[in-house]
């Protein structure tokens, strides 16, 4: 008698999201660093009721070890964990909500999506991006080298989300040329994005994803492309941020990734 097995599908929790996972991530560093505190004391300070302490021992639900890790998403509601954060560590709001995390979806946009994506972003990128606001609309400027280095020497967050929307436009138009130079674009704003504190130790997880999600493309025929996959680890290692620990600071601006003096979370 011939046996046949079959494997039913394992249940459990579907796969997090890479871009979940270091979005939490990212989030934490920037609330860790703004308020001084580790994953415990913020834990202490925002569940008070969940922690219990003896002479020798303590319990509490880890839940801020876990945003640490990124194996857990705090719910972006109204009034809900991310907005109580920020009630007491001004800007930290940010690095969750950035137009960063959405531009680097790889769920297929339409030029309108595109097109608005790229009109959430700051004002000093939408200047480089397009033209005057007219009764007609606002249309785009041509990207060409002028605009790429005006992305590069903006070196924020949202410059880098444009890049990429960028290269995501590229493959709308099919055009190998605007892929090249938003690629070399991302590139040359690794740095400037390696050295802002949030992401000093999480910089690598990024742009490995990018290069990842974004490839270079090798035309080997005039019908055929080949995808290439350039991972930037090699070259970071030797003049960028090491993976040390980071010194605690108190407000990290979004534009101009420098510091500000604000009042600790207090204890």
């Amino acid at each position: 008698m011939t046996t046949i097995s079959i494997n039913a599908p394992r249940r459990g929790r579907p796969k997090k999201s890479p871009i979940a996972m270091l979005k939490t991530q990212v989030w934490f560093q920037a609330v860790s660093l703004i308020s001084g505190k580790s994953a415990y004391q913020l834990e202490k300070y925002f569940h008070p009721e969940q922690v219990r302490r003896g002479e020798s021992w303590v319990i509490r639900p880890r839940r801020w070890d876990r945003y640490r890790n990124g194996v857990m998403e705090p719910k972006d509601v109204m009034g809900g964990l991310i907005d109580q954060v920020e009630a007491v560590a001004p800007s930290s709001a940010y690095w969750f909500r950035m137009p960063l995390w959405k531009a680097i979806e790889t769920i297929p946009l339409s030029q309108e999506q595109i097109d608005a994506q790229l009109m959430s972003l700051e004002a000093e990128v939408m200047t480089v991006l397009f033209m005057p606001k007219t009764e007609f609309g606002q249309a785009r400027h041509p990207f060409g080298d002028k605009e790429s280095q005006q992305l590069i020497e903006i070196g924020s967050f949202d410059a880098l989300a444009a890049a990429i929307l960028l290269v995501r436009e590229s493959e709308t138009l099919r055009s190998a040329e605007l892929r090249t130079l938003v690629l070399a674009t991302y590139r040359a704003l690794q740095q400037s994005i390696a050295e802002c504190p949030p992401l000093q130790t999480l910089h690598g997880k990024l742009f490995n994803y990018l290069d990842s999600a974004f490839p270079e493309e090798l035309f080997v025929h005039k019908n055929k492309r080949m995808d290439v996959v350039v991972f930037t680890k090699g070259y970071w290692q030797v003049d960028w941020p090491k993976n040390d620990d980071i010194a605690p600071l108190n407000e990290v601006t979004k534009k101009t990734l420098t510091v500000k003096e604000s009042p600790h979370v207090p204890t």
